[in-house]
Parts: structure tokens; C-alpha cells; sequence
């Protein structure tokens, strides 16, 4: 609020104005000496002296905020994400002079908190002395800390505070910290995985993991899980297969191990190896949601059309043998099927398409393939560039591992019949 005590820094003059004109312009201002560094309202008053007398004299007035002396800010603050307990960690920050004026020389330190606001709690870890700063000027440093020996595993925060001591009169006393996280201790994962691409249901397969202590506190012995899951999220849907014993790890260390485990009697399809480290939550971590990897893994068997073969040029309404060769690429045995064949107009396999003939592919083990030829009449009165899809498993008979692959596409000319 302007009053009367308030000092007048700078007046202009204001030419005659018309009803509904304005004036504008731009003025020098003076500060006073000996101002205390802090935040400051600057008035601007119209009419400054009250000389005119007008009709309403309460709206002459409007104001803005002025930051005045130096401003000692953590411009930036950067730890390793994880430490152990009594490690030693390098922290670098940059110390700021955000004001105007030269701040003198201060002291930034570096706490240890449990949460992320800096109280009389928090641990005091160390300090550094930072130079006197020019307005716009910054000190940048890396310090080395130590986290107490006594720190207990789990996540906590690093907030660096400039002028930690208070030495420095500033414009802005609430803008002095920074944080980040830091976590402590151990932290167990699966960095490596590997399964058969695919499998036959209720067989056994051998599934090869690394369980690694990535933080830097030790992990006691624990136990990692292997689970078949329909989807690639670790959720209490999810059948354990097996698992098995991991020792203690210090930081940094690993485990490999290959765990034989038998699948259930599931349909065929397309599923999912879980590999879950501290399956039995034994172990207290920095972080407990990075513990699992997934697989894939494809159950059953798979028909696909391994080649399929015609003349490029048909006259429309004629007769032509076509050849094709379909191959289980699954694990398990496939029954008996049909291949079909169909017409299209674009290269879009979908219900318009016009079904030109089939024949029977006999049951297939893994790995093994049934040729043949077809012969198929194209309807009369076509010409142009057309589609041929050959479809294995045309009629949906076998259950199968993967139903995306079944499709092979040839182009085809056709000329008018004669």
C-alpha cells in the first residue's frame, strides 16, 4: 500500500491530456543507498502531487514487484542415483548469484533427508565454501561426501541448500535449495533372460537368468521366480513354474543360473516367461518395482505357407494349377488342415475375398512340411492386376501358436478370356 512515507524515487511530466487521450514514457529510477537486499513494490502514481482535481482520485495508482541486492540460488545439484551406507559419493552443484548486487562469500552444503523438505532433522553430510559472486556469475564445484555408516537401506533425498549459514543478505531467502533422490542400498533385478522361442505345451524348458545386485548396499540370499503369465506384467494371475536359490551379492554383483521348469497344459498361443528376482521379498530394496523381465515365448504348433507358386499371367475364366508347400514352424504336432486359396482385388486379406479352391494338408510334427498343387478356376469377365492368397489353416481347424503368419499374397495379371 502507497503512503506517505514512501520515498519518490523519479517523477515525469505529463503534457495536457484530452478526454480519452494518454501519455507514455519512459523514466530513469534511482534507487536510494543503503537499501536492505530483499523484495521490493515499485508505485507508479498518476497526478503524483494531487494538483488536478478529479473525478474519482482512487484509481491513480498501480504497482510492481522489484527484486533488489544479490540472490544466492542452487542453479543445479547432481548425485549418483545410489550409494551404500558409509560410501563415499561425489555431489556437484552450481551455486548462483541470480540478483544484481555482488553477494559476498557463502557456504553450500549438502544434507541427507527422509523426505524432501530441509528441516532441523536431516543429517548435515558436508559443505563448501563458495567465492564471493558478482550479479549473473556462478561458482561450480564437485564435493565428495560421505553417507553415514549408520544410514538403513531405502530411498532418501540429497538437498543441497546455498548460503546454507545465512552470511548473505539476499532479495529472496526462500529459492536457496535443491534436491534429489538417492537411494541406499541394495537393489536386486534380472539383467539377463533367455527361453526357448517356442515350446510344446506340458514340456519342460530350460530358462537361463542373471540376478544382479545393482545397488550398492549387500543383498542377503534370496530366491528368484519363474513364472507363465498371458501378458508381459508380473501380477498375482501369473502361475510360478519354479525357482530358485540366489546368494548374498554385494554391490554390483551376479548370479547365473539355468532352472529347468515344466509348462502347464495350456492352448496353444503366445505367452509369457516371468523371471522374478527376491520372489520372496526377503530382501529390503532401494527400488521394488524393477525385479521382474518377461519373455515370450510360443506355445503349440504354427502353420505357415512356406512357398506358393503361379503363372503370372491367367486369362480370366481359365483353369490353373497352383503350388504350395505349408510348414509346421511350431513346437507340437499340427492335425490335419486345409490350405485355401483367394481371389482379391487389393493386397488386403478380408471377407470380400472370393474363395477359389482348397485341399487337405495332413497332420504335421514339428518342423515338417506338406506340398502340393491346386487347381483353381478365376472367375470370366476380370482383367487387370489382381491378389492370389494362399491361407494355411484356411478353416480354422488348428489351434496354433501364432495366427498372424498364416497368410501368403501373390500378384497376379489377368487378361479377358478369349
Amino acid at each position: 500500500m502507497l503512503d506517505a512515507t514512501d520515498p519518490v524515487v523519479a517523477t515525469r511530466l505529463v503534457p495536457e491530456l484530452a478526454t480519452g487521450t494518454s501519455s507514455t514514457g519512459t523514466t530513469p529510477i534511482t534507487l536510494p543507498d543503503g537499501l536492505v537486499p530483499g523484495s521490493y513494490t515499485l508505485f507508479a502514481k498518476a497526478d503524483g502531487p494531487g494538483a488536478l482535481g478529479e473525478s474519482n482520485e482512487f484509481n491513480n495508482t498501480r504497482f510492481g514487484f522489484i527484486q533488489i541486492g544479490p540472490d544466492i540460488t542452487l542453479a543445479a545439484l547432481s548425485a549418483p542415483a545410489t550409494a551404500g551406507a558409509g560410501s563415499t559419493i561425489l555431489v556437484s552443484d552450481t551455486t548462483s548469484n541470480s540478483g544484481l548486487g555482488t553477494a559476498a562469500a557463502s557456504v553450500t552444503r549438502f544434507y541427507l533427508s527422509e523426505d524432501f523438505n530441509l528441516d532441523a532433522g536431516d543429517v548435515l553430510l558436508q559443505g563448501r565454501t563458495v567465492p564471493a559472486l558478482d550479479g549473473g556469475v556462478s561458482s561450480n564445484a564437485s564435493t565428495s561426501v560421505m553417507i553415514p555408516p549408520s544410514t538403513h537401506d531405502g530411498a532418501y533425498y540429497l538437498i543441497g541448500k546455498a548460503d546454507a549459514t545465512d552470511a548473505v543478505p539476499e532479495s529472496n531467502e526462500t529459492n536457496n535449495t535443491r534436491t534429489v533422490l538417492l537411494r541406499v542400498g541394495p537393489d536386486l533385478v534380472i539383467s539377463a533372460a533367455t527361453a526357448p522361442a517356442r515350446a510344446t505345451a506340458g514340456a519342460s524348458i530350460d530358462v537361463t537368468e542373471t540376478t544382479q545386485n545393482s545397488g550398492t548396499g549387500n543383498a542377503a540370499a534370496s530366491v528368484t521366480g519363474i513364472y507363465l503369465s498371458t501378458n508381459a506384467l508380473f501380477d498375482s494371475a501369473d502361475v510360478r513354474l519354479g525357482s530358485r536359490t540366489v546368494p548374498a551379492l554385494g554391490p554390483a554383483g551376479l548370479n547365473a543360473r539355468t532352472t529347468s521348469v515344466t509348462l502347464p497344459a495350456v492352448p496353444a498361443g503366445t505367452w509369457y516367461i516371468i523371471v522374478n528376482a527376491d520372489d520372496e521379498r526377503t530382501v529390503t530394496e532401494t527400488l521394488e518395482t524393477n525385479n521382474s523381465r518377461a519373455l515370450s515365448i510360443l506355445v503349440g504348433p504354427d502353420l505357415t505357407v512356406a512357398s506358393f507358386s503361379l503363372p503370372f499371367t491367367v486369362a480370366a475364366g481359365s483353369t490353373v494349377s497352383v503350388a504350395d508347400s505349408v510348414k509346421n514352424i511350431g513346437a507340437s504336432t499340427a492335425g490335419a488342415s486345409v490350405i485355401r486359396f483367394y481371389l482379391s482385388a487389393n493386397a488386403l486379406f478380408d471377407s470380400g475375398d472370393t474363395l477359389l479352391g482348397e485341399r487337405a494338408v495332413g497332420s504335421l510334427g514339428a518342423g515338417l512340411t506338406n506340398g502340393g498343387t491346386t487347381s483353381v478356376t478365376l472367375p470370366a469377365g476380370l482383367s487387370g492386376t489382381y491378389y492370389l492368397f494362399a491361407i494355411a489353416d484356411g478353416a480354422n481347424q488348428v489351434e496354433e501358436a501364432s495366427e498372424s503368419n498364416n497368410n501368403f499374397l501373390r500378384v497376379v495379371q489377368i487378361t479377358p478370356g478369349s
